[in-house]
This record gives C-alpha cells, sequence and structure tokens, in this order.
C-alpha cells in the first residue's frame, strides 16, 4: 500500500513499475490507444474493503451509483446515493455493481495515489471512482470521453477492448450502453495491473469472483462547455459591444441576410474572443479549479496561518500560470496574484512547508495564505 503522504516525484522518468518512458508514453499512447500495464504496483492492496466502500456510499453527500444489468423489463437501470443499508441486502447476488467517486477528496491513502499521476497537469484531473462487482457483474461495454487509467485493486476483472467501436447503443436505457462491442483485445487484470484507456475507446469490464477496481480519471472540457463558461465570465463586458452597420448599402431586399451581414457578424465573434494570454490564463485557472464536486470540504478542521505545516483541503484545486516573476494562483475559481516562486511552492505538494514557503514571500502573499485558510482551502493536518 502506498503511504498516505507520498509525493509525487517530478523526475520520475518511466512510467510506474515499467520500462516504458514516461515521456514515450505522452507521445506515443497518451488520448491515442490503450496501454496495458502489467505489474504497474505490484502488491498493491486496496486501501478500503467492499463493505468500507457500501457504507461510504451511504453517507450524506457521497458521489455514489448503483449500476442495475436489469430492473423490471428494462435493463441497465441507475440509482443514485447516498443509499440505505438496507438497500445492499436487498440486491441480487449478481448483476449489479456499485461505483463511488470523489474518492480522493475522503480517504488519504487515494489522494497519496492520485498525486503519482502528476506527469499529467493537475487542471487535468478530476477524480478517483473506486467500483465493486460481484462475480459476472459490470456496468455494459460504453464509450468514455476522457482519459481513465483503470487500477486493478482487489479481484480480478476481465476487459474487452474495442479502438474501432460502433455507435449502437441499447433503446431505452438510463445508460449509454453499446448493442454490440467487437472486442480486438482481450486482457484479464489483477491487483496492482493496470490498463489505460484514452476517450472513444470502447471497454466492458466483467468481475471474475468479487473485485474492485480503481478509476484515475482526467477530463477534457469539451468546446461547448468551454465557449459557455467563457461567455458567462465575460458576459458583463461582452453585453456593452453591439453589432455594427454604419455605413451599410441599401438591400435589393429587406428580408435578406446579406453576406455583408454575416461578414460584420463574423468581425464581432472575432472581436469578444480576442483576449490576451494574462486575460485567458486567469478566466481559465478559475474556470479550472472551480469546486464542482457534491463531496464535503473540510471546512470546521482547524487552520492557523501561523503553523509550521498546512494542508490542501483535499476537496481543494490548486493550479497557477505564471509570467516573468509574477503568477496567478487560482484556488476553488478564484485567483490571486502572487510571486512565482511563491506559487509553484504552494502547488508543489499537498503537505505545505510554511517556513519553507515564507522564505519565498513576496509582500501581499501573506494576505493570500490568511485568506486561503479562512476559505478552508488550507487546513491544519487531519489525520
Amino acid at each position: 500500500m502506498l503511504p498516505h503522504r507520498i509525493v509525487y516525484n517530478p523526475l520520475m522518468t518511466t512510467l510506474f513499475n515499467s520500462d516504458i518512458a514516461v515521456d514515450d508514453f505522452l507521445a506515443d499512447y497518451w488520448q491515442q490507444k490503450p496501454l496495458l500495464l502489467r505489474g504497474a504496483f505490484p502488491g498493491y492492496q486496496s486501501p478500503i474493503s467492499a463493505d468500507e466502500l457500501a457504507g461510504i456510499s451511504c453517507e450524506q453527500d457521497s458521489n455514489a451509483r448503483l449500476i442495475l444489468e436489469s430492473c423490471g423489463e428494462r435493463p441497465w437501470a441507475v440509482e443514485y446515493g447516498p443509499f440505505d443499508e438496507e438497500r445492499f441486502s436487498s440486491l441480487p447476488e449478481t448483476g449489479w455493481s456499485l461505483l463511488v467517486s470523489d474518492l480522493e477528496r475522503l480517504i488519504p491513502e487515494i489522494k497519496a495515489l492520485q498525486s503519482q499521476f502528476r506527469f499529467i497537469p493537475d487542471w487535468r484531473f478530476d477524480d478517483v471512482m473506486i467500483s465493486y462487482a460481484p462475480d459476472g457483474a459490470s456496468v455494459g461495454p460504453h464509450v468514455d470521453q476522457y482519459d481513465v487509467f483503470l487500477l486493478q485493486t482487489w479481484g480480478k476483472r476481465r476487459w474487452f477492448i474495442s479502438e474501432h467501436p460502433t455507435q449502437d447503443y441499447l433503446p431505452d436505457t438510463d445508460m449509454h450502453v453499446l448493442q454490440h462491442l467487437d472486442a480486438e483485445q482481450d486482457w484479464l487484470l489483477e491487483p496492482g495491473d493496470m490498463l489505460y484507456l484514452p476517450p472513444g475507446v470502447a471497454h466492458h469490464g466483467v468481475a471474475e469472483g468479487e473485485c474492485m477496481t480503481c478509476s484515475i480519471g482526467f477530463r477534457s472540457p469539451c468546446s461547448g462547455q468551454i465557449a459557455s463558461e467563457f461567455i458567462e465570465y465575460h458576459r458583463q463586458s461582452l453585453d456593452e459591444i453591439l453589432y455594427s452597420d454604419a455605413g451599410m448599402r441599401r438591400q435589393s431586399h429587406p428580408a435578406e441576410i446579406t453576406p455583408e451581414s454575416l461578414a460584420r457578424l463574423r468581425r464581432l465573434i472575432a472581436t469578444v474572443t480576442e483576449y490576451d494570454d494574462a486575460a485567458l490564463a486567469r478566466w481559465f485557472g478559475e474556470f479550472v479549479s472551480e469546486n464542482r464536486s457534491t463531496a464535503h470540504a473540510l471546512t470546521d478542521a482547524d487552520a492557523d496561518s501561523s503553523a509550521p505545516t498546512l494542508m490542501h483541503n483535499p476537496c481543494s484545486r490548486f493550479v497557477f500560470t505564471r509570467a516573468a516573476d509574477d503568477a496567478v494562483l487560482c484556488v476553488d475559481g478564484n485567483s490571486y496574484d502572487v510571486s512565482t516562486a511563491f506559487a509553484e511552492a504552494l502547488c508543489a505538494s499537498v503537505e505545505v512547508d510554511m517556513t519553507s514557503l515564507r522564505s519565498l514571500m513576496r509582500p501581499g502573499d501573506a494576505e493570500v495564505i490568511e485568506q486561503l485558510v479562512d476559505k478552508g482551502c488550507l487546513v491544519s493536518d487531519v489525520d
């Protein structure tokens, strides 16, 4: 088991316990094709049991789902937590799976596991999910639109993979389950084995005996979400920019939308999206650091900005952008102007050595620490 305070080594050259260089993985596999890593985490043991996972799914604010392979006459139904304990005693022997997300915010050992994937930028990280399935159960063949590492933590699960799936989904279901999956690969994963899947690759994982799988997911914001969030963020300034057709010529038909009008519209759209790199970076940092999880924050954790050590709240996101000696630190959707050295040190690890950090502070940085403590983004050690 990984110690719960393990710190990512930025000098790591090979991908976990393999002979594949990290740079080669990023160049040849990331967002391109699947990769099976046997013994990626040799001897790894799940930090929680199946019963403990079920217990978490019953807690308020848990992000949990039950996937049922049949619900009466309807296949593939979904139930959302939190659940009552009695729900588990009423489940059949198989044909269901329990999925609990955002576990890195609740379990220190899971947070430590997540830290091993920091060769991918922090802002791309989504969450860590653990799924439990009894023998023969699955969530059906499907396609995800995000990158994921699937680490087998207990038992065995067989994965069927297709890089060229059809788009024929089962009708009348709560999920996007494929009707057919012509597997090109068939891999049985045991504890410590891990499978990387890029977006768009169809996969079907079937438990062989009871099993638990840990999914480390990385999000790719879609263009529609980015555009709508960007426009909403800048709405006030955008509302001040009006369509202008001064000097236009009289049209041959009053109902026509002319090519000249479309050209003006194109220039208007270009104008409203023309932001310099600094403004774009600040918006994007606030956007990707925003906390969208239902997991509860440690708002009741005692914190003192004068303490020798502070911790990132497990529910908080810390990212930054740099420009010369200055930086914009973004935490949970808020931005702060700080020094680059300060931002780098604060974001380097979830455990912050305040003595070292203070030696890097410039005027104003101490106030940022006070604000982060007040907001609960930085907390005292909570074992």
